[in-house]
């Protein structure tokens, strides 16, 4: 549709996107107006774009709750790339054991990156549940212990 040499030199946004396209991609005018709506649409209140992903930080969030509200906003935003969710989640999770994996292992896709977390995850909660028991047990024994203490003896004995 275009020939070499056929763009103005102060091209506006759009016919410069035009310019910079290689030549023979677009074959109809169709295409190209379909090419242009994409480009320069508004975007709605309700659509999902990359800045969502850069947004949502884990914060204190856990990191399952944090995953889900990944994969909601994945559902809602399927035409962002691969890499821009990626780059945003890496930047996005707090520090800790998965960050530091996926900082040096980056993974190639979303669903990859989702496994990752998701192992983190059952990983995070066995750990947690592991804590509260260990809590638990703490509790006990200093309740015991406390009763065993000579000031908290019968003194009658």
């Amino acid at each position: 549709m275009q020939g070499e040499g056929t763009c103005p030199r102060a091209a506006s946004p759009r016919s410069a996107m035009v310019c910079n396209m290689p030549s023979g991609s677009i074959l109809s005018w169709n295409q190209l107006r379909s090419q242009l709506r994409s480009s320069f649409r508004a975007v709605r209140p309700d659509e999902v774009t990359s800045c969502d992903f850069h947004n949502l930080k884990q914060g204190s969030m856990t990191l399952q709750e944090y995953l889900q509200s990944l994969i909601k906003l994945r559902a809602r935003g399927p035409d962002i790339t691969d890499q821009s969710i990626i780059d945003s989640v890496v930047k996005g999770i707090s520090l800790g054991p998965c960050r530091e994996y996926l900082t040096k292992q980056r993974p190639k896709t979303v669903t990859k990156l989702f496994e990752i977390i998701q192992e983190y995850c059952v990983s995070d909660r066995a750990k947690r549940q592991k804590l509260e028991e260990m809590n638990e047990q703490r509790k006990s024994w200093n309740s015991e212990r406390s009763y065993q203490k000579p000031w908290h003896s019968d003194p009658s004995k």
